[in-house]
């Protein structure tokens, strides 16, 4: 009897474990690889990855919206899959070091070499991890129950996010308010007027 694995099948943090790839970071998306486009947040203080519009087909109507999404159309094409030989030239001469932190000799995702590579027939693998799509449901049905119903502590809706949608100059109807000015002014008006 033979046996040969097919491919893993984790959540984000186990992904990350097992493929070598980083999924913190600014290549923390492993579709785009390393076309991803990632921007820090300063108020949330956390990475924000944005553009995945890339992936729709080329004449799909959000492609060419701009007001739902960051102001501008989208029309890059897909970034390219990353096969698995690319990723064993890449690892080539790196060496894993267990036990102690170790220095990044490059600003890439791969922390890495998967152990999976010593299997002679990995790189060829199309697809080598997936992603459990329960852990991934939950946390966006988390996500959008919590900014609905304006559960404290589980909505995404709060002032840091408003002032981070200010900095990237996208829906300013949502951008906070300086309500001292907008007093301020209101009383100066009502002075003005009696």
């Amino acid at each position: 009897m033979r046996a040969a694995l097919m491919w893993t099948i984790n959540d984000f943090p186990a992904y990350a474990m097992l493929s070598g790839w980083s999924t913190k970071g600014k290549f923390a998306c492993p579709c785009c690889n390393y076309g991803t486009n990632s921007r820090y947040l300063k108020h949330s203080r956390k990475m924000c990855y944005m553009d995945h519009r890339v992936f729709l087909p080329m004449d799909h109507p959000w492609r060419s919206n701009k007001r739902s999404f960051n102001g501008k159309t989208e029309l890059r094409p897909p970034p390219p899959f990353l096969k698995g030989t690319d990723v064993l030239n890449n690892l080539q001469d790196f060496e894993n070091v267990f036990g102690k932190k170790r220095k990044r000799s490059n600003d890439g995702p791969l922390e890495k070499r998967s152990i999976f590579f010593e299997l002679p027939y990995w790189q060829h693998n199309l697809l080598r991890h997936n992603l459990d799509v329960m852990h991934i449901e939950k946390n966006i049905v988390d996500s959008i129950l919590g900014t609905l119903l304006d559960i404290s502590g589980k909505t995404k809706d709060h002032a840091k996010a408003r002032y981070d949608l200010k900095d990237m100059g996208i829906r300013k109807n949502l951008h906070p308010k300086d309500t001292e000015k907008i007093v301020r002014e209101q009383s100066l008006q009502k002075r003005a007027s009696q």
